[in-house]
């Protein structure tokens, strides 16, 4: 019978087989420069990127009581989104796109070449997590999934 333990054994075995032994013994894989990356962060860059970031995830606050909720932030001035649901009417669904879409457009136009460290990695991550929304949004024609009763998505 398989298990859990021999399930990981067997994993690891197959990890070290295939060359994850002479991985383990390096001091780790080598990342490339990007040509023309900076050192460090332009600082008129960062301040703008913060900016960004802080108004999308204010947005995100703004919109959705049960993500204040879900945080913990639904005291002081969010304290009325304990008595709240998401809007997932399909007229906030297409203020929802517009906006992502916008959000995305603004994001674009940011020269990637100002980041370096942990801000060009923030921005590769909010940028593909936006692509990936903005394309879903383009090509389905439903808010949230399918099913108007979901167990997997949202309250009911």
């Amino acid at each position: 019978m398989l298990d859990r333990r021999y399930m990981l054994a067997t994993t690891l075995a197959a990890a070290l087989a295939g060359g994850g032994g002479a991985f383990a013994r390096t001091k780790g894989p080598s990342i490339p420069k990007t040509p023309g990356a900076r050192a460090v962060t332009d600082p008129a860059a960062k301040k703008a990127l913060t900016a960004f970031f802080t108004e999308v995830f204010t947005r995100q606050l703004d919109r959705s009581p049960e993500l204040c909720t879900s945080l913990g932030v639904d005291a002081g001035e969010r304290a009325a989104a304990k008595g709240k649901l998401d809007d997932r009417s399909l007229a906030a669904w297409e203020v929802d796109k517009t906006v992502l879409a916008a959000q995305l457009k603004r994001l674009k136009a940011m020269d990637r070449n100002s980041f370096a460290g942990m801000d060009l990695v923030n921005y590769d991550t909010v940028l593909f997590t936006l692509a990936i929304q903005d394309e879903g949004n383009r090509r389905f024609a439903y808010a949230g999934g399918p099913y108007a009763v979901s167990q997997l998505t949202g309250s009911y």
